[in-house]
């Protein structure tokens, strides 16, 4: 089951459920917390989701579902440069993390679940890993000689990957108001590594 039908308590349910994600983690999560402070009784929570990992999952789908009707509504275009495309990228995102506070934070703290058993069942169950827009952004601007000659384009794709898949670690994400000044940062560096 998804948050996709309404039923009664939905509202308050997917509060409660991104609090305790967002502050235990999928493993110490507590699903008793969760219905205590949602109002929810077991057997209604059981009538909706098979089980905490249910739950979990109705909430990645969620942030999908909320993720891909903001981009249609916002569609971000190609930009002068890759450069400028993926920072105009990144800002979309952050448009989207003010705009939905809350399922930014489950975001967030679902890329500190990478390495753990849900982590693989979120990317697998819902084909995710936007490595491979990725890559072919890259793979466009590399063939219009947009990175340094003497980058392969092997090379630049692991390294805006790695870079991409890091930021949580490498910026400070749980303010997203200030998230602009460390992407000026960011896309500085970026340019002045790879670009021609």
């Amino acid at each position: 089951m998804s948050f996709t039908r309404d039923f009664p308590r939905r509202e308050p349910l997917i509060e409660a459920a991104l609090n305790e994600f967002v502050r235990q983690g999928y493993e110490q999560a507590s699903l008793n917390d969760i219905l205590a402070a949602s109002g929810v009784s077991k057997g209604k929570f059981y009538h909706y989701f098979d089980s905490k990992q249910a739950l979990y999952l109705g909430l990645v789908e969620l942030l999908i579902q909320r993720k891909k009707e903001h981009f249609a509504a916002n569609p971000v275009g190609e930009q002068k440069g890759f450069f400028a495309t993926l920072r105009a990228q990144l800002d979309a995102g952050q448009r989207f993390a003010l705009a939905q506070p809350d399922l930014y934070r489950f975001s967030q703290a679902f890329l500190r679940e990478r390495g753990t058993p849900i982590y693989t069942v979120v990317m697998e169950t819902y084909g995710l890993g936007g490595d491979s827009a990725v890559a072919q952004l890259v793979a466009a601007y590399h063939a219009r000689g947009a990175f340094a000659e003497s980058l392969s384009l092997e090379f630049v794709t692991r390294a805006v990957l790695l870079v991409l898949n890091g930021l949580p670690q490498l910026l400070d994400l749980s303010s997203p108001e200030d998230l602009n000044a460390h992407l000026d940062e960011l896309m500085g560096f970026l340019e002045r590594g790879l670009g021609r």
